[in-house]
């Protein structure tokens, strides 16, 4: 008996693993610019895929607040393909402006600077 089969290798009962990335602020050193008079905050991140699936097109994007949950600025930083078990470390600059800067200046005067990172990932 001869048997012939053709089409899809995978069973469409199992799921595809799944990729799961968590965004971790590794360290933060914000600097002053006194050309363009703003402070520009260096924010070193660490993405970890700990899911069993690749992830594709993964970008972190990073807010900055003020311990009274202002907000001072946002960027994002791309980190691309990242297989399971995978890491990725980057760097992002993230300029604080004028507007935030006077909260900060707020904030040391009354002895007291905690700028809050909050991290969201997108990916495939």
């Amino acid at each position: 008996m001869l048997v012939l089969s053709s089409g899809c290798t995978e069973n469409p009962l199992i799921p595809a693993p799944k990729p799961m990335l968590e965004a971790q602020v590794i360290s933060s050193s914000p600097d002053f610019d006194l050309v363009n008079y703003q402070i520009i905050d260096k924010v070193t991140i660490e993405v970890s895929n700990i899911g069993e699936g690749t992830a594709t097109e993964c970008e972190v994007s990073v807010v900055v607040k003020t311990s009274n949950e202002t907000v001072l600025a946002t960027e994002s930083v791309y980190f691309g393909t990242i297989g399971p078990g995978g890491k990725k470390i980057q760097d992002v600059f993230i300029p604080i402006t004028l507007g935030g800067l006077a909260q900060i200046i707020l904030d040391l005067k009354s002895g007291e600077l905690n700028l809050i990172h909050e991290t969201a990932i997108s990916f495939l």
